[in-house]
């Protein structure tokens, strides 16, 4: 398990190392200078936030309403941490949709607290979801998806995510993470091809959270492949910049390997 932290106060951030510690988890102290801490959470998929609510340290109120807001990051657990009980800020807190407000001082009963909330509120490891994926995957992709493949293969990228989004309205089981995954990259690419940089990193961004837990390969798909795909094709458009998007090389804008057979 991965804990990010963004945190000032020495005994709350030797708090959180312990917690960490006892549960077998990797903890990560953000930098309170870190300029893009959406980006940076979502490149990183923590299994949960924690953030020390110091009205003299971040301006948490804005940055936990940025990851809550942010399509990329919503779904992340977020708990807040504070030496001392201050009810306004705990409540400014609440209303921001946070997960969890604890209080934490040097107390095993509050470190206890503390490791309670993370474990209700972070997200399922990647091998608990590909357990669960494989136990619950379709003997067979539905002829909408196979079109939507289809249609992305021929870089027919708009065609392909009005599909596929037709395909994840239909699944009302895990299925949906697939699709959304790959008509998100479906979107970035067809910004690439009309030369809108921000509109393709966003979706990159966003494409993470589902592309990422997903097994190696999935209903004859090649999803490590098309991982790595996707992230040359993104290593490529960060490398030109906004400036230099009409560069682009348009054979990193790889086809899906799928076998129909193995689906």
């Amino acid at each position: 398990m991965l804990i990010l932290s963004l945190c000032g106060s020495p005994s709350i951030r030797n708090n959180i190392a312990q917690v960490a510690k006892a549960m077998g988890a990797t903890i990560v102290f953000l930098d309170e200078k870190e300029e893009d801490i959406v980006a940076h959470v979502a490149e990183a998929r923590p299994a949960i936030f924690l953030i020390e609510l110091q009205e003299d340290f971040v301006d948490w109120q804005h940055i936990i309403w940025s990851l809550k807001t942010n399509p990329a990051t919503r779904r992340l657990g977020i708990i807040g941490v504070a030496a001392q009980y201050l009810s306004p800020i705990f409540q400014r807190a609440k209303d921001l949709l946070i997960n969890d407000v604890v209080l934490l001082d040097d107390t095993e009963k509050q470190r206890q607290q503390l490791k309670t909330a993370i474990l209700e509120h972070a997200r399922p490891s990647d091998l608990q979801l590909q357990s669960l994926l494989k136990e619950t995957s379709p003997q067979r992709l539905p002829p909408l998806a196979i079109k939507g493949l289809q249609e992305f293969n021929a870089q027919q990228y708009y065609e392909a995510h009005e599909t596929l989004e037709a395909a994840w309205v239909e699944e009302s089981g895990p299925m949906r993470d697939l699709y959304r995954g790959i008509l998100q990259i479906a979107v970035a690419y067809y910004h690439i091809l009309r030369g809108n940089y921000r509109g393709a990193q966003k979706m990159f961004l966003r494409s993470l959270q589902w592309l990422e837990p997903l097994p190696d390969v999935w209903c004859g798909i090649n999803i490590a492949k098309f991982r790595e795909d996707v992230h040359q094709a993104r290593q490529h458009l960060e490398t030109l910049g906004p400036d230099k998007i009409s560069d682009y090389d348009k054979r990193l804008l790889k086809p899906i390997e799928f076998n129909l057979q193995e689906s």
